[in-house]
């Protein structure tokens, strides 16, 4: 699975994930309290690629 940064900023962030499925944006919103992302749940990972996405993904 093959993630890239779209967009990263105070405010939004969105995340391009490239599965066997085809293409999942994650996006994640700053909010007042804290983040918000949408339920990813339904795409086509396993436990592990999760964990590996995870991983790439933090800065």
């Amino acid at each position: 699975m093959k993630s890239t940064l779209k967009k990263l900023d105070g405010q939004q962030s969105l995340i391009e994930f490239q599965t066997s499925g085809g293409v999942n944006v994650l996006e994640i919103n700053a909010t007042e309290y804290g983040y918000t992302y949408e339920d990813f749940t339904n795409w086509d990972i396993t436990d592990d690629e999760y964990y590996d996405s995870e991983d790439e993904t933090q800065l």
